[in-house]
């Protein structure tokens, strides 16, 4: 049988880097779509991931403190619930446009200079290159602080991994986390500050086989996240019912967290590594709890870099 392999690739420079589709020769399938494009789909989020609550200003902006400082934020979700609070949600970046700086099928880098439009601590030059081979994606974000300030950043990758059987009950997930950040609710899903074991719970996905995700809903943010000896850490998604194996490795060790979204009705599993947990900057997190966030001095540099592999089964 024939291995897998990436045909193509489609980021999108002018909605912040975003990967909007990428296709597949699957065996027993032949080409195949192995994106969903949803809202933040395939999305770089910069400067942080997942949410960041504060108050609500009369010009509908978010005020909230960093480092000390005051900054505002756009408001940019809320839940489904008519008195959801809004939130500002997973960076500064999405509607930015970034210049490409060299592109073929195969590879394409991309820069942004920004001031985040003024919301943020302080200005950043950010490179994004992603390469891609017969059976992996290499995505490599790299974010300069380019100002005077102390320049906070988290930095994540909101991808919506398709299940090409349509089968979601039946879909394993291998996931390295130890913990899982607890939530108020799962319209908010604003972090409560505490962090629950997943042994012996529907959250427990560190079997190396994997775990059938069943009709669980999940969108959980998990950490204490095993690493190898490298600092990576290893998801598995697999699709028993059509013999589809793919793997994520996040590279970087500053990644703290994989957020999870996956309704049971969908056919899609979302798994974001990511430097930060949510509303990283909070007061619910106990003093002494690593959100994340890695404080660059400035003209330092810092990196995330990931792996997409498609597995042969």
């Amino acid at each position: 049988m024939s291995a897998p392999r990436f045909l193509n690739m489609h980021w999108r420079p002018d909605q912040g880097m975003r990967l909007v589709q990428a296709t597949a020769d699957l065996p027993g399938l032949g080409e195949t779509e192995l994106l969903v494009d949803a809202p933040f789909g395939g999305a770089l989020l910069i400067p942080f991931a997942n949410r960041i609550r504060g108050t609500i200003q009369p010009d509908g902006m978010l005020s909230t403190r960093v480092l000390g400082k005051e900054i505002r934020l756009p408001a940019n979700w809320r839940g489904k619930h008519p008195d959801a609070e809004p939130c500002a949600m997973h960076g500064l970046v999405l509607n930015s446009t970034f210049e490409v700086v060299d592109q073929s099928r195969a590879h394409v880098v991309a820069a942004l200079n920004t001031d985040f439009g003024g919301h943020w601590l302080s200005r950043a030059h950010i490179r994004v290159e992603a390469t891609m081979g017969e059976s992996a994606i290499d995505v490599a974000v790299t974010v300069h602080n380019a100002g005077d300030e102390v320049l906070p950043m988290g930095i994540g990758w909101h991808p919506y991994f398709r299940i090409p059987s349509g089968r979601r009950e039946q879909v394993r997930l291998h996931l390295p986390a130890r913990q899982r950040a607890l939530v108020n609710n799962y319209d908010d899903v604003f972090p409560t500050g505490e962090l629950a074991p997943v042994a012996g719970t529907p959250y427990d996905f560190t079997s190396p086989e994997g775990t059938p995700l069943g009709s669980h809903y999940f969108d959980d943010c998990f950490t204490d996240l095993a690493k190898d000896v490298e600092g990576h850490t290893r998801a598995d998604l697999v699709d028993p019912a059509c013999g589809y194996r793919m793997r994520l490795m996040a590279q970087s060790p500053h990644v703290q967290a994989v957020q999870m979204y996956a309704p049971p009705d969908q056919a899609f599993v979302v798994l974001e590594p990511q430097f930060n947990l949510a509303d990283p900057c909070s007061e619910v997190w106990p003093a002494g709890v690593d959100t994340g966030m890695r404080d660059l001095r400035p003209r330092h540099d810092v990196a995330w870099t990931a792996r997409w592999e498609l597995i042969s089964a």
